[in-house]
């Protein structure tokens, strides 16, 4: 049976508050660096665009997440990398 694929919109809306979604980043010489590809309950979504880059202090600790702006299709998306923990937390921008 082969699944069919849904749009990046549908795919979202089956998430789970706070859930995490696969990335798959580019590595280059400083590891990962930029993200490439979504994996989102099965199904594997191509980041169009990086629009934006920066971090942002995690409440409660010293350390910084990545955020990155991303263009899916027409869609805009905000990914936040927190250092140490799998996957990405996902949302519409």
């Amino acid at each position: 049976m082969v699944k069919e694929k849904v749009s990046i919109l549908e795919a979202i809306s089956q998430l789970e508050p706070e859930e995490r979604v696969g990335v798959e980043f580019y590595a280059g010489y400083k590891g990962e660096e930029t993200p490439r590809r979504l994996l989102i309950k099965g199904q594997r979504f191509t980041i169009d665009e990086v629009l934006e880059r920066k971090r942002e202090a995690i409440v409660g600790g010293p350390e910084w997440a990545e955020v990155f702006i991303c263009r899916v299709g027409n869609c805009h998306l905000k990914l936040k990398k927190i250092p140490g923990e799998d996957g990405a937390i996902i949302s519409l921008k």
